[in-house]
């Protein structure tokens, strides 16, 4: 009985050390421009319930040449572009774009050291055109 235990003791402990990238969650590619984006240390994912794309801020913003800065007294991103200064806080699910409430499909998140906002923040809150592939699973922001 002591063996049976020991070995399924075992078999969690691995199951649950498996890396991110193993979970179907974490096969998720976003294209900017014709080119997919590399993600060094937080991943896209799609939220557990299997309906929201979520994407890491900054390496996103970035990419799009998008000014972000980290309010780290109130846990909130600065998002300048253009003409639009968009704040977002963790756990907001909405943006005030010029002066407009525009809610998103989801929460902003923290995960892994990264703001992740729901992908419909880019189209929503910056006016970038969105398609989201639901068989290859590609976000694309154009």
């Amino acid at each position: 009985m002591k063996r049976i235990t020991a070995i399924i003791t075992m078999l969690m402990i691995l199951l649950s050390a498996a890396p991110a990238a193993a979970d179907p969650r974490y096969d998720l590619r976003v294209e900017l421009k014709k080119q997919v984006l590399s993600f060094p240390d937080q991943k896209p994912y799609i939220d557990t319930l299997g309906e929201r794309s979520y994407l890491p801020l900054k390496i996103v913003a970035d990419a799009l040449g998008i000014n972000v800065q980290w309010d780290a007294s109130s846990n909130a991103a600065i998002v300048k572009h253009s003409d639009r200064e968009i704040r977002m806080d963790v756990g907001a699910k909405t943006v005030m774009v010029k002066g407009q409430e525009q809610e998103l499909n989801g929460r902003a998140e923290l995960a892994g050291n990264r703001l992740m906002v729901p992908a419909d923040f880019f189209s929503k809150g910056l006016g970038f055109d969105m398609y989201w592939d639901y068989g290859t699973r590609l976000v694309i922001i154009f």
